[in-house]
């Protein structure tokens, strides 16, 4: 799996379950750079992150809403960690991998191609690669389209709705279409995800 932070993206396995967000990285020798844990809650809640067992020091970046809301640095004798704000994902990553990261950047998970010409999508669940699939913010499929549309990532359509929100003038209509022409020559210009996508 893997998860998209601003600039940034990391290979991730999610703990989902109580014991599996309580065991965390505890015990775990090293990780591997550019991958991390993702603690994923079903609701927002308050937690706290302590390090008791843990063998390196980590980045967390606290999450909620596919936005980031805190970042903090935790020593290996750290306990307690708190931001006191709910979220509903926290991630944890080697100590000096958050790169560019910062408070407010958006968040947003990439399926994960098999040998077996499907795509393992966030949260589980097998989906036929070929076929191009709109997500649900839990990765989860809510659409198949038939080819040849242009969809406008969540991220894009936020930046657009809020350029437009204070639209009174033809500059700020301009500057609408202009951002839009920006994320279409993306959509062409960035390599493919998955082949046959």
């Amino acid at each position: 799996m893997k998860l998209n932070i601003g600039e940034e993206q990391f290979i991730v396995k999610v703990a989902s379950s109580e014991a599996s967000r309580k065991r965390g990285l505890s015990g775990v020798k090293s990780l591997p750079k550019g991958n991390g844990l993702v603690l994923k809650y079903s609701e927002p809640t308050t937690m706290t992150v302590t390090m008791k067992g843990m063998n390196f020091p980590l980045d967390l970046i606290f999450i909620k809403d596919y936005k980031v809301i805190a970042v903090k640095k935790a020593n290996t004798w750290d306990t307690d960690i708190d931001i006191g704000k709910p979220i509903d994902m926290v991630l944890e990553v080697n100590a000096g991998d958050k790169g560019s990261i910062k408070i407010g950047n958006d968040v947003s998970w990439i399926g994960e191609k098999t040998d077996k010409d499907t795509i393992i999508m966030a949260e589980g669940g097998l989906v036929p690669e070929g076929t191009l699939h709109v997500l649900d913010e839990d990765g989860k499929v809510q659409m198949n389209t038939m080819g040849n549309e242009r969809v406008f990532s969540r991220i894009h359509t936020r930046q657009l709705y809020n350029l437009s929100v204070n639209a009174k003038n033809p500059s700020d209509f301009k500057r609408i279409g202009r951002a839009m022409v920006r994320m279409l020559n993306k959509q062409n210009t960035q390599p493919l995800q998955f082949s046959k996508n």
